[in-house]
């Protein structure tokens, strides 16, 4: 019993082990590439509406902003939403 639990462990580490590689793939379809032409300095940001889009006892506030590195290459995204509902999701203080 002792040596096939043994033998079960050592097969599962070698599948482990035969998938893992020094370069990380982060999503299904690969890596994404580097955009290396991005308008330096140019910032493209868009905003939730004053009032409701919903039916909502609360209005979610927030925007999203990209902004361009200056020498051309990525992007620095901020994403900033307050007035969650208190319900109706998980949201956290």
């Amino acid at each position: 019993m002792l040596s096939s639990v043994f033998t079960a462990a050592i097969v599962l580490l070698s599948f482990a082990v035969a998938q893992s590689n020094t370069v990380p793939v982060t999503g299904l379809l690969g890596n994404a590439t580097c955009n290396t032409n991005n308008p330096p300095g140019v910032l493209y940001k868009a905003t939730l509406p004053d009032q409701p889009f919903a039916h909502l006892d609360s209005n979610i506030k927030g925007s999203i902003s990209a902004f361009g590195n200056t020498n051309g290459i990525g992007v620095l995204v901020t994403v900033d939403f307050s007035n969650f509902p208190s319900e109706g999701g998980p949201f956290r203080k």
